[in-house]
Parts: C-alpha cells; sequence; structure tokens
C-alpha cells in the first residue's frame, strides 16, 4: 500500500515508527544549572559520525501546554553536555519508569531506584548498571519542522562502561576493545507495562478454526505496477479470520486491517502466541494419550 503522512494511513497505528527499525534508545541523563538531574528514553536515537565521535537524538511535543521545552532539552541548552546511558535487558523496567512525565524536581534515578556514578569529563551523573554511557558535549540544537521538534547533536563523547577489559577513550578516537555487558534494547516499548497478564485462551480451538488458502495476487488497477501482480501466495483471507475471532475480539487478537467494511486486510503476525498455545494443548492431549495407552 501507498500514504500520504499527511493525509493519513486508515491504520490502527502509525507504521512509520514500525518501518525504521530497529531503533537503539538514547536513555539520556542531563541537569540544570541547579544539578536538578532528568533522565529520560528517546527512541530517535543514533551515531552519526565517528571522527569525531558523534551522536544524536530528537524531542517531539512539548512537556505541557503551558511549558514548551522538555526538560532534557532544556537542560542540555542551558548546560552544553549530557550523557546517552546504552539500555541492557535487565534495566528495561527502570527505563520505562523514567518514560513518565515527572515536575522537574523529581530525580527518576531515584524514582526508578537506579544508583548513579560520576562521568569523567563532564559533571552530568550517568546509570551505574548501564553497559555504556557516553558522555557528549552539545555541538548543536537543530529546529526540524513541524510542532516542537528538535534534533540534538553531541561530540567528542567519552565512554564509561561496565565489564569492559580494555580502555575506551572515545574523545582521541583511541578505541582498542569495547564489549557490552549485555545486549542493548533496540526498540522502545512507548512507555508501556504489562498489567492484568493472564493466560491466553486462544488456542488449538481457535486454530481448528482457521482456514489456510493457496491465492494469487490480483492488485487493484491502481496497484497494477507492483512487483508482486500474480504471484502465489499462501495465507488467509481477512474476513475468515473475523469470522473465526470468538466475539469478534479483533481488539484482542490484532489479525485484521479494519480498513472499511468492504476492505479487510489480514496481518496474521499475532497468530504466533495463538500458535504456541495450539501447540502446548495438542502436546498436552498427545501426553494424556500417551499414558491411557501405555496404563
Amino acid at each position: 500500500m501507498f500514504y500520504n503522512p499527511e493525509i493519513g494511513h486508515n491504520l490502527p497505528h502509525d507504521p512509520f515508527k514500525a518501518i525504521v527499525s530497529p531503533r537503539p534508545i538514547g536513555w539520556i541523563s542531563s541537569f540544570d544549572k541547579e544539578k536538578n538531574v532528568n533522565l529520560a528514553p528517546y527512541s530517535f536515537f543514533n551515531a552519526v559520525a565517528d571522527n569525531p565521535p558523534m551522536v544524536m537524538f530528537s524531542i517531539t511535543g512539548q512537556k505541557t501546554n503551558n511549558i514548551p521545552l522538555k526538560d532534557t532539552l532544556k537542560n542540555i541548552v542551558e548546560t552544553k553536555c549530557f550523557v546517552v546511558n546504552v539500555v541492557s535487558k535487565d534495566l528495561l523496567h527502570q527505563m520505562n519508569q523514567t518514560s513518565g512525565h515527572y515536575p522537574k524536581d523529581i530525580d527518576e534515578f531515584i524514582s526508578a531506584k537506579l544508583e548513579k556514578s560520576n562521568c569523567v569529563n563532564i559533571d552530568v551523573p550517568r546509570v551505574k548498571k548501564s553497559p555504556a554511557s557516553l558522555e557528549c558535549i552539545l555541538h548543536k540544537v537543530l529546529k526540524l519542522p513541524g510542532f516542537s521538534n528538535n534534533m540534538v547533536i553531541g561530540y567528542n563523547a567519552a565512554a564509561s562502561a561496565v565489564d569492559v577489559s580494555n580502555e575506551i577513550t572515545l574523545g582521541d578516537a583511541n578505541i582498542s576493545a569495547f564489549r557490552c555487558a549485555d545486549q542493548s534494547i533496540a526498540a522502545l516499548s512507548d512507555g508501556r507495562d504489562k498489567s492484568e497478564v493472564e493466560e491466553s485462551p486462544y488456542g488449538l480451538e481457535f486454530i481448528n478454526k482457521l482456514k489456510p488458502v493457496k491465492f494469487t495476487w490480483d492488485f487493484r488497477p491502481e496497484h497494477m505496477s507492483d512487483t508482486k501482480q500474480g504471484k502465489s501466495r499462501v495465507g488467509f483471507i481477512a474476513q475468515d479470520l473475523q469470522e473465526a475471532m470468538p466475539n469478534n475480539d479483533n481488539d484482542v487478537l490484532d489479525l485484521v486491517y479494519e480498513i472499511s467494511e468492504n476492505r479487510l486486510e489480514a496481518k496474521y503476525g499475532n497468530l504466533i502466541p495463538v500458535m504456541a498455545k495450539a501447540i502446548q494443548e495438542l502436546s498436552a492431549e498427545v501426553k494424556e494419550l500417551k499414558k491411557q495407552i501405555n496404563g
């Protein structure tokens, strides 16, 4: 499909962030002139140069209607420095905690129960348990098109890391070896935690209702140039998926793009947990049958 972002996509979720993936997380620590510390994650983050080492992250939106600049941006503009802390798997929950909207005088290190550690070249604290932290000096803040979009670029980032045996001095481009303690997190969870966790009811019974089919792509006239025209595939018809869902639970299973009543599209990636549940149930039935046979 093709869509113009200014017009809209008619999909349940904006696909832009999913298209540009994976995106590493920049967990930014900063403070203001009064040393009020801030820690917040940003998913628009990456390295942009290596000589000198440079990183960037973007801040979108305002803190509140009355406060145009988020604390991170205001702090960096004031003090001209910040730290990028790498997010490892065991820090994911605490990273999510720091993504909330807190008053300026709230220290996210304290609220998320994170221990601070001193940097070498700047006074901003870093996350002690982070596998690596980049000490950054502000190069430039670029005002981007759109509503309150700003890109922050930092340079000559020195690095501190846990479980790294060789010296790292990114400031003078002398890097012997760099081994992080853990895999970094490459996708922000949008500040969401899973609550009301319970066993899924969708398993073998639901799978047995599905109708896998073989079909050939026959594109509508406006898409006749598509390279998949005439290609054969296996999959599901969206209407069949919708009919199979108990109580029309597409809000839960999320297997169909409901573009309009007459134009549904299947998107069956979420069948994976359903398949896992079905296999578990089938394995239990086989085990029980074997027990009866051998008993």
